[in-house]
């Protein structure tokens, strides 16, 4: 019988000893009494050693009378060191049990070996080891809109969602390539068929949205399914979230057993429009996503996004979005709004990160500051923002999922918030509201919460005088729950009152009491319910109202319309500030035919600035339009408005590609015989990486330009003069705030070769005319220094500083801007000097008895800013009396000098002498959709500009404006004493022009950087076909006929009228459709119902070219 016991005992031991760690020669023994145990030690050969020292002294010691029993058990248990003797022990009749002395093991996290992740204090701010004990994301799906995704990248490869039905060769990665080509032995994932039936061709891990009406860098058209990342945005976002765990090398995302699912909505730049943005939602939604992260915002709020969202939404998805990074406590959106997750930012430590931005919304904190994450093409970086601190809590979101798919969002953001490590005993602020996340806890919660103020909803407006009360209703329930207090803030303080309403009950979807608003000042106030728990700590739910009453109703304050060229044609914009912020939207019809009528909305705006532009009006004429303010369904406010709108296009048709071409460059306009070989010479800096490079001189030769010299200095090559010595070309360039004057030698050469002059080491002094102000067969340096335009004379052998040209005094600075034109302007034989400030103002100055004088101001402030104005000046009659051209961006123009965040205007304008010593605006035109400024995410700056040149042989220069993406070529009519639109190449690049006759065919050509190169075009002979009639009118007679209305063309016989056909997949034709010798046509036989697109010609058999350009 002893023998079994024994044996069974050892089989039991060698099965533990398969799983279970303990000291291989160390065991417990307890007996049942101890009077044999010295007998049983000398028996055996074994020592035991006592759990406890003696009892009784034990007993005594620690006055454990009342536990005599407890402590007499715990004295039974000894250990022995020798496991030989087990077998004989445990037949024992005096023994109850002996069991392995097991080796237990501290509570520790075993890190990740990814070789970054000792960087990655976020983590271990919010707790992520210790969360990746209960969870890793595994199963979910976040979505992520944002600038795409390094799918390539070694810590991103395999963490896309990968849809099966659209991966074609099956591999479980994406392949962005053709399902016939073949890559190192892989076949491509592109078969141009939507297996999934979703709508989408070939989304394998997402889709590309970027689809923009105004050219960019990049992939910035047409939608297609490769989402690559051409910012780092995204895949940085996507680093945080879910870059692979424990491979080694790089970082670890929080939810790194997730998958992303991604959707590009942003362009290279990071700017992404609101359709693109909520395309990009709701194709997320719709594919799986289960939290779809927003790491972007703007104060501007987009009903089509809202609207997307609520979508979104209704099908259970959660959506997190970034705080902003500003510091604001201003509405953004989508971070603020309804249902939306808002995340601020933190910094090492646990700090409120200062640049965090504090909305209504605000939800909890997350590490925002120096995250270490991935990068493009394949790199890692150290980046910040709460755009970084969004994607932990969509990480976390994750996490939970994956222990409870059945939460709610609102759910999991009580969870959140009830969890969050609190950043005073308090536990909340209003900059850090309810705290910094915390992963593991909100993991080792237990129960659910539900707290949410269901109304009233997020910055609703509310009219006293037609509603006294309003009823607060709400979600209360969390197993800390104490009790809740209704608090009440005015505006954006945060400073809170009680207000009587309270209680210590939970609720679901329970009217708390009403709140009486008849009480309340006409305001904007912060509704808080204020949630006690029983740690003594509190949560908040804070929702914004507005208040208004027949005291404050809305008003259109201003209301400005200017028309402007867009892309090429032109259109109306409509202005307006309001009293407050409301829906938008105006009605327009043409005076002369009520049926010509539009309707634009603007979508809701929480701004009191409103922004509307007219695209589709195509007749001149006068309009009448109404303006339309609304808040809520209370209170609507009109202003009727009027303005003459004079339709015109630019063509893209007028022009000859010439067979040469330069690399892409930063452009100067003047052609020189520097070599004296009778070839002219161009001179270009190098803008292949898109910053201004190398200088390059070129020679044309046999229709080519041949590299003759270049510099690695990358000199900027400003004008052109004579040199002081002997009437040789001087060239004037500058370079980082150092200027230079260079000249060939004597038999001609690299006009870099030989200094005339050069700024002092350690001098500011942008070189930027020559020309022989005092008339003494010299050229004199004009440049500035930052504070003032000053003047060089050539003495003694070399230039030496002269003078300062004084700045007027204004009460706002005068603030020099580069660039001056000089000339005599006004025809009295004195030279002049045309000298900007950075406001768009500008000062002439006359050269008279050796000096400065002023002699004409203008005051007017177009701008706020500080982009340079372009200028330069323009013979408009070929009589060689300057006048001058000035582009400045407008901001200014519809909302005066507030700060405003609409689409910038440039506005140029034509200064021209009306008498001597004055001078008048003689016109002045507006361009927008234009790019301008550096932008610091993709290290490019946009090149703006203006140059002239004679490019049809007829008297006087034509003016070339570029305005990226556009490069416009405009010709100045005596007639109208107007610039008119000739040629527009919409892809261009370009700061200003090259304009010279190359092949020596009579007519200038125009060379324009372009986004690959400097193309050369010579512009058609546009003066010899007829003009493009004018639409004047256009509408139904009835459900199957319209009448098309139009200006005659002088000297047109015919005129024709194509109608464009356009078929499924989008491409089109035309036929002709009618023709007529009147001013107007009819055309019948047409479907209801059915959008028709036409275009129009005119026919003169006189002209070379009979047939005009499409109207």
């Amino acid at each position: 019988m002893q023998m079994k016991n024994s044996i069974k005992l050892s089989i039991l031991l060698i099965f533990l000893s398969s799983y279970i760690s303990y000291s291989a020669d160390s065991y417990i023994v307890k007996f049942k009494k101890t009077d044999r145990l010295l007998q049983i030690q000398k028996q055996n050969n074994i020592t035991f050693k006592a759990i406890l020292p003696e009892t009784k002294q034990l007993i005594n010691t620690y006055k454990l009378q009342q536990f005599q029993n407890q402590v007499v058990e715990l004295s039974k248990y000894y250990v022995i060191e020798n496991s030989n003797a087990i077998s004989k022990l445990a037949g024992d009749p005096d023994i109850e049990f002996i069991e392995p002395n097991h080796i237990y093991h501290i509570e520790q996290v075993s890190l990740p070996n990814d070789s970054l992740f000792p960087e990655q204090w976020a983590l271990k701010t919010i707790y992520a080891t210790e969360a990746w004990q209960k969870a890793t994301g595994r199963g979910i799906i976040i979505g992520m809109v944002d600038t795409g995704i390094d799918f390539e990248h070694p810590d991103l490869i395999h963490q896309t969602s990968i849809n099966p039905k659209e991966d074609a060769n099956h591999n479980g990665t994406f392949e962005p390539w053709n399902v016939n080509e073949t890559r190192n032995g892989i076949t491509g994932d592109l078969n141009g068929i939507d297996e999934d039936s979703n709508g989408y061709i070939d989304d394998v891990i997402g889709y590309d949205f970027v689809d923009e009406s105004t050219a960019y860098f990049g992939d910035w058209a047409n939608p297609d399914p490769i989402p690559t990342d051409e910012h780092g945005h995204g895949t940085s976002v996507a680093g945080v979230l879910s870059a692979e765990g424990n491979n080694k090398i790089g970082i670890i995302g929080l939810a790194y057993n997730s998958k992303i699912l991604t959707a590009r909505a942003f362009n290279a730049g990071g700017e992404g429009e609101a359709d693109d943005i909520a395309q990009s939602i709701i194709y997320l939604a719709l594919n799986g996503a289960k939290i779809i992260n927003c790491s972007f915002g703007d104060y501007f709020r987009s009903q089509l996004e809202n609207d997307a969202v609520l979508f979104a939404q209704s099908l259970g998805c959660i959506i997190v979005a970034s705080s902003g990074n500003e510091g604001r406590s201003d509405p953004h959106f989508p971070s603020d709004q309804e249902g939306v997750i808002s995340v601020g930012g933190c910094i090492e430590g646990g700090k409120i990160w200062s640049g965090s931005s504090y909305g209504v919304n605000l939800s909890l904190i997350a590490p925002a500051v120096n995250i270490a994450t991935c990068d493009r093409n394949g790199n890692y970086r150290n980046i910040s923002g709460t755009s970084f601190s969004a994607p932990y809590v969509s990480a976390a979101i994750a996490l939970i999922l994956e222990t409870d798919s059945t939460l709610k969002s609102n759910e999991i953001k009580s969870l959140l918030i009830t969890t969050a490590h609190k950043l005073n005993q308090d536990g909340w602020d209003a900059r850090g509201a309810n705290g910094i996340l915390d992963v593991f806890n909100a993991l080792s919660y237990i129960g659910k919460g539900n707290l949410e103020i269901n109304y009233p909803k997020q910055f609703e407006t509310f009219d006293k005088t037609k509603t006294s009360e309003i009823p607060i209703i709400a979600n209360i329930m969390t197993p800390l729950f104490q009790s809740y207090q209704l608090q009440i803030a005015k505006s954006k303080n945060y400073t809170f009152t009680d207000y009587p309403i309270s209680g210590n009950q939970a609720v679901i979807n329970d009217t708390l009491g009403l709140l009486d608003i008849g009480q309340l000042q006409d305001s904007i106030y912060t509704i808080s319910l204020k949630i006690n728990l029983q740690n003594g700590q509190f949560l908040r739910l804070n929702k914004s109202i507005q208040i208004i009453s027949s005291n404050s109703r809305n008003r259109i304050n201003t209301l400005k319309t200017v028309s402007a060229y867009k892309n090429g044609k032109k259109i109306q914009i409509i202005a307006a500030t309001t009293d407050f912020p409301s829906k938008f939207w105006i009605e327009v019809q043409k005076a002369d035919n009520p049926d010509l009528h539009y309707r634009v909305d603007q979508v809701i705006n929480n701004s009191t600035e409103h922004y509307l532009e007219l695209n589709d009006l195509f007749a001149s004429g006068d309009y009448i339009g109404t303006a339309y303010s609304s808040i809520g369904n209370s209170d609507t406010a009109n202003a009727i408005f009027n303005f003459n709108f004079v339709a015109a296009s630019f063509s893209e048709y007028n022009y000859i590609t010439k067979p040469y071409s330069l690399k892409r460059g930063y452009l100067f306009n003047s052609v020189n015989d520097f070599y004296q070989s009778d070839i002219p010479t161009v001179i270009i800096n190098d803008l292949s990486d898109f910053d201004i490079g190398k200088t390059e001189i070129y020679n044309f030769k046999d229709n080519h330009f041949i590299l003759k010299d270049s510099s690695l200095e990358g000199w900027i090559p400003v004008k052109i003069g004579k040199s002081p010595f002997d009437n040789a070309p001087a060239l004037l360039s500058i370079m980082y705030g150092h200027s230079i004057l260079t000249t060939s030698p004597n038999n001609g050469g690299n006009p870099y070769s030989k200094a005339i002059f050069q700024s002092n080491v350690g001098q500011t002094l942008w070189g930027d005319n020559l020309f022989d102000i005092d008339k003494d067969g010299k050229d004199e340096m004009i440049a500035y220094n930052d504070t003032n335009f000053v003047i060089y004379r050539f003495t003694n052998g070399t230039y030496q500083y002269e003078k300062s040209i004084p700045k007027p005094k204004l009460s706002e600075k005068f603030t020099i801007s580069m660039s001056s034109v000089v000339g005599d302007f006004d025809k009295d034989g004195k030279i002049e000097i045309f000298i900007p400030d950075i406001y768009g103002r500008f000062a002439i100055y006359q050269y008279n008895n050796q000096d400065f004088q002023l002699e004409y101001l203008d005051s007017s402030i177009y701008i706020n800013q500080e982009p340079n104005p372009r200028i330069t000046s323009i013979d408009l009659d070929g009589d060689g009396t300057p006048s001058i051209i000035i582009g400045t961006i407008n901001t200014n123009q519809l909302f005066g000098e507030k700060a405003n965040s609409t689409e910038p205007i440039w506005t140029f304008r034509l200064i021209k002498a009306n008498d001597i010593n004055s001078y008048t605006t003689a016109w002045e035109e507006n361009f927008t959709g234009v790019r301008s400024g550096f932008h610091k995410e993709i290290g490019i700056s946009f090149r703006n500009g203006t140059t002239v040149g004679n490019l049809d042989n007829d008297t006087g220069d034509e003016l070339c404006i570029s305005t990226f993406p556009n490069f416009m070529v405009m010709k100045w009519n005596k007639n109208s004493s107007e610039f008119t639109p000739i040629w527009i190449y919409k892809y261009a690049f370009s700061n200003s022009a090259i304009i010279y006759d190359f092949d020596k065919n009579g007519i200038a050509d125009i060379g324009i950087a372009t986004v690959d190169s400097t193309r050369f075009f010579e512009l058609e002979d546009y003066l010899s076909k007829p003009s493009k009639p004018i639409i004047s009118d256009a509408s139904s007679i009835d459900e199957n006929t319209i009448r098309i209305k139009f200006e005659k063309v002088p000297n047109a016989q015919i005129y024709k009228i194509y109608q464009v056909e356009i078929q499924p997949d989008g491409s089109s034709f035309i036929t002709l459709k009618a023709t007529t010798n009147l001013d107007s046509i009819i055309i019948s036989n047409l479907s209801a119902g059915t959008y028709y697109y036409f275009l129009m010609t005119a026919i003169d058999s006189s002209k070379k070219i009979i047939e005009s350009d499409f109207s």
